[in-house]
């Protein structure tokens, strides 16, 4: 089996304890906001990027990790504890939709903050990103349906944040490229 790319190192190099968490430096620390947890995304602002059934069936999947969890004794957090392999890249554990959708949420608030002016820019440092996905899941290639887009994604976090983005904040939004067409 190959080693998941997908990994809490991946997120100690970003957050850790210094030296080794580049965004923990006192530069970055110093400035003006700093978020260290966010709510879920709104099942209606993820809705507008994925399909019900898609999502559905995550929740499902979740659900049946949880189960299987209960049945043998283990305990969430636990190296016992069960996942469910949804394609070949891509596992889930009973709290992966929740994780998944508090990612979005990270991304939902960054955007709220640069919108409203409270930053300039924001960097979320979320696992998994979500690039992989699409409405209704790992995306299949037209000229070769066999290969899937490489999954560990759950939600695509970047599509939430660009519709909700669009849903909340089109007046203010003065030059933007929506599905390759300038606005």
């Amino acid at each position: 089996m190959l080693e998941q790319d997908e990994n809490e190192e991946r997120v100690k190099v970003l957050v850790g304890t210094p030296p080794s968490g580049i965004l923990m430096m006192d530069s970055y620390l110093e400035s003006d906001l700093w978020l260290s947890s966010c709510q879920e995304a709104a099942i209606a602002d993820i809705l507008r990027v994925h399909e019900y059934s898609y999502i559905k069936t995550i929740m499902d999947y979740c659900s049946k990790a949880a189960e299987i969890n209960n049945s043998e004794g283990n305990f969430l957090g636990s190296p016992l504890e069960s996942n469910i392999r949804i394609d070949r890249d891509t596992t889930v554990s009973a709290r992966s939709y929740e994780v998944a959708a508090r990612s979005a949420g990270v991304v939902i608030s960054a955007v709220d903050a640069v919108m409203k002016k409270k930053c300039r820019a924001a960097f979320c440092a979320i696992r998994p990103p979500g690039h992989h996905v699409g409405p209704w899941g790992a995306v299949e290639s037209s000229e070769a349906p066999e290969i899937l887009s490489q999954g560990f994604c759950i939600l695509n976090n970047v599509a939430i944040g660009a519709g909700y983005t669009l849903y909340n904040y089109r007046s203010l939004i003065k030059y933007g490229c929506v599905r390759g067409v300038e606005k």
